[in-house]
């Protein structure tokens, strides 16, 4: 009885034994290669801060000099031979200047991120205490600031939470995907955020005759706001709770959600 070996399923078999000869193949469990830099830059006061990053966690503290301090760790993770991930770190590539009373920080990733949860830098900001703006533009990761800060913050992302512990300033963030907390604060006239899926929860004193939003596609808009505030609130979608009188303000505040619910309490 004759046997018949299909062609294509040979040259199939051959391009994958040459694949496998053509590399060294690791088995094993993911481990991790990590450098670490730090940088201190003298900066006038007020300053202005700009962050670029492709994929990182970034935490921003208050401290009590006159210079802005940037501690960087970058970090590999793969199921790969340790000196393949090493090597792989030189791909990043990490910047830090100043102009003036500006600073902008960047870090890119040159090389190909198969997971960007294991590709990415995590950076430590420590700021003096008169901030005039702080800029983030991130693909992904998370933003925390832990400590009380005074500034107009604008941020500009793709996938990343943002928490933030007690702000004071104009408050300008859009996403695609993103939680945001603030839990406690004062927020000013003219301030917006925008979110294509994730939710909002802030609690926050509102500077008065102000006009302000808060949007997401999927996701609840939660907000907890002084119980003598002047306000009335626009809400777009499901009002689950709305513990404020339906007009009477002089601020407006603007809560709209596609996709879940919208509750505004008193504290």
């Amino acid at each position: 009885m004759r046997r018949f070996i299909s062609i294509p399923f040979l040259a199939i078999l051959c391009l994958t034994l040459a694949a496998c000869g053509a590399r060294d193949v690791y088995v094993g469990p993911k481990i991790e290669a990590v450098s670490y830099s730090e940088k201190v830059i003298e900066i006038g006061q007020p300053f202005d801060l700009f962050v670029e990053c492709d994929s990182g966690r970034i935490d921003v503290y208050k401290r009590d000099e006159n210079s802005i301090k940037l501690e960087v760790t970058s970090r590999v993770r793969g199921a790969a031979k340790k000196e393949t991930l090493e090597k792989q770190l030189q791909n990043f590539e990490i910047s830090a200047e100043s102009s003036g009373t500006s600073v902008t920080f960047k870090s890119k990733y040159r090389g190909r991120i198969e997971k960007p949860f294991d590709t990415g830098i995590e950076l430590g900001i420590y700021v003096p205490k008169k901030v005039r703006s702080i800029g983030f533009k991130l693909g992904e990761g998370r933003i925390r600031m832990l400590d009380d800060i005074k500034c107009t913050l604008k941020a500009d992302i793709k996938t990343a939470n943002v928490e933030v512990n007690r702000f004071e300033g104009l408050l300008n963030l859009k996403a695609d995907i993103c939680t945001l907390r603030i839990w406690n604060g004062r927020i000013y006239s003219g301030s917006s955020v925008s979110v294509n899926m994730g939710g909002i929860y802030v609690k926050s004193d509102f500077a008065p005759n102000g006009t302000y939003t808060f949007k997401t596609g999927v996701g609840a808009v939660e907000l907890y706001a002084p119980k003598n505030l002047d306000a009335t609130f626009e809400s777009i979608g499901n009002v689950k709770v709305n513990e404020f009188p339906p007009d009477g303000g002089h601020s407006k505040i603007r809560l709209e959600t596609a996709m879940g619910d919208i509750s505004v309490f008193k504290y």
